[in-house]
């Protein structure tokens, strides 16, 4: 299992090297040139060379397909049967984790920009944060957001930079719990 896992961890190195070592193989095989009438000729390689003899023929462009093609198709069939989750390598049947939906899903907190002024309502309004309602003529501070104007009363908006805190640690905390529990997950998987 280990060595399956190094090979496909350096993949394309492999393919490289098997791509050279598998031209070599077919040129040293099949790679003559010749005469196309079938005579050998010393002079092959230099100019004029089978000029008599229909030119010269060689199937070396041929073997270089049929290498890139065989390199090809073995690193399609090798690249289907791991594949990597999480910093794990693990073998494409291990079913995926239920809670890899909950995590992509888990947007990152956007933070609420510092409210500003001291302005006297007209209308009642309702505060963004403790969501209380306040009656005409109760001061607040306000602030622009995502094209909206959103209103704090005075005691919620000097707490906004202690409530971004919390929310964002929230977040984050519930991230990497996640990103833990689904970590082990695959790492338990990759050990069998």
């Amino acid at each position: 299992m280990l060595l399956m896992e190094s090979l496909w961890k350096y993949r394309w190195w492999v393919s490289g090297i098997f791509f050279v070592v598998l031209t070599f193989l077919l040129i040293w095989l099949f790679g003559d040139v010749s005469c196309r009438d079938g005579w050998g000729s010393s002079s092959i390689g230099r100019q004029g060379a089978c000029s008599h003899h229909g030119g010269v023929k060689s199937n070396i462009g041929l073997l270089f397909l049929i290498s890139f093609l065989g390199v090809f198709f073995f690193s399609a069939w090798f690249h289907k049967l791991y594949e990597e989750r999480f910093g794990c390598i693990v073998c494409t049947k291990v079913p995926r984790h239920p809670m890899e939906r909950e995590l992509s899903s888990l947007k990152p907190y956007v933070y609420i920009n510092q409210a500003t002024g001291c302005i006297r309502s007209r209308i009642g309004f309702q505060c963004f944060l403790c969501e209380n309602n306040f009656l005409k003529g109760t001061e607040y501070a306000a602030q622009n957001q995502f094209g909206k104007r959103n209103k704090f009363c005075l005691s919620c908006s000097q707490e906004i930079p202690l409530v971004n805190e919390m929310r964002a640690n929230s977040i984050n905390l519930k991230r990497q719990s996640l990103f833990k529990e689904i970590n082990n997950y695959y790492e338990n998987e990759a050990n069998k």
